[in-house]
């Protein structure tokens, strides 16, 4: 079977034959489990795990980018952080 590839960063269209299963290699199973739905995306940091008192530390270069993941925690949860900068990086502490 052939399938049509349409590489939108070179502008281009490229024939390809896919392996693509037959109707005969389909195999019909009972009884396995459906995974939990995934909502968003998988949070690069634990903000949402911590307990008040606790933090975490990153390097300088993701500060803005942990600063901003606490923001929105702060917006969707209630939860409080605050930051300071450290010899390694920032440093974040759930406050409340």
């Amino acid at each position: 079977m052939k399938r049509t590839i349409v590489d939108r960063t070179k502008k281009t269209v490229v024939d390809r034959t896919a392996d693509i299963p037959a109707p005969d290699n389909i195999q019909i199973e009972r009884h396995v489990p459906i995974p939990p739905p995934r909502r968003g995306r998988r949070q690069r940091w634990p903000l949402i795990d911590m307990q008040v008192g606790e933090s975490i530390e990153v390097l300088q270069i993701e500060a803005d980018r942990v600063r901003t993941a606490a923001w929105n925690t702060t917006q969707r949860y209630g939860y409080q952080f605050t930051t300071r900068k450290t010899d390694k990086g920032v440093r974040i502490w759930r406050t409340a």
